[in-house]
């Protein structure tokens, strides 16, 4: 079976291997859906478009998309992708004088990491943070080899984002603005785990949170992809 899709997609979903290596690809309707969480369930995404950006009928896994992908990019040629079929469970890759099987993994064995359903409705405040700010907070991540992210919000209409370690003078705030979408009279003040910042996808993002201090980022995007990913807070000790 030939499959039409993007090289944007792929782009994506290694992206996401940051989350977790393996993925599974499920189709529905005119839509497919690729939904995991890490280990720890700690961090979950939600990814949905439609069967122009990878148009496969049933599901189909891969125990590591990141072995995958490198297979896939040594055979593009530039923005000429290679064609792409499916046939008892290998997928087929045939570029210019080249081609490759590559084994496709059992389904069911990957599921354990594919979260049910999220819910996640009547948040109480959002905010936006632009491909920049991202990149800032991951830098400062790096260099300030921070462990968590404070975020706290204030009567004032910002939220104050801190990236830090604990008993380690170094540390980054931004303040961010801030919308309240609910008649929820509390503020939030909680941390998350610096890294979980660090393994979405480059881009734009809408946090929506929900006390007492569940996330929600969406990717912001003009096209037919939508991006979840919903973020725990960190335990307290």
């Amino acid at each position: 079976m030939s499959v039409k899709y993007s090289d944007s997609f792929m782009t994506l979903v290694n992206e996401l291997t940051k989350i977790n290596k393996s993925v599974i690809v499920v189709p529905d309707e005119d839509k497919i859906n690729v939904k995991m969480s890490d280990p720890n369930k700690s961090l979950v995404y939600d990814l949905n478009t439609t069967k122009e950006s990878f148009g496969v009928e049933e599901e189909i896994g891969f125990y590591n998309f990141v072995e995958f992908y490198s297979f896939y990019t040594t055979l593009k040629n530039g923005t000429d992708i290679p064609s792409l079929s499916i046939k008892d469970n290998k997928i087929c890759l045939t570029g210019d004088n080249s081609k490759l099987n590559y084994n496709l993994s059992d389904v069911e064995i990957l599921k354990t990491h594919r979260p049910k359903n999220v819910s996640f409705a009547d948040w109480d405040y959002e905010f936006t943070l632009d491909q920049k700010i991202i990149q800032e907070l991951t830098k400062m991540i790096s260099l300030i080899n921070a462990s968590y992210i404070k975020m706290v919000s204030h009567e004032d209409g910002y939220v104050t984002i801190k990236v830090y370690s604990n008993g380690v003078d170094n540390a980054f705030e931004k303040r961010v603005e801030l919308t309240k979408v609910s008649e929820t009279e509390d503020a939030f003040d909680f941390d998350i785990i610096a890294d979980q910042i660090n393994k979405i996808p480059s881009g734009s993002y809408k946090f929506q949170v929900k006390n007492p201090g569940r996330i929600k980022v969406s990717l912001v995007t003009t096209g037919d992809t939508s991006l979840d990913i919903y973020i725990a807070r960190k335990k307290e000790a």
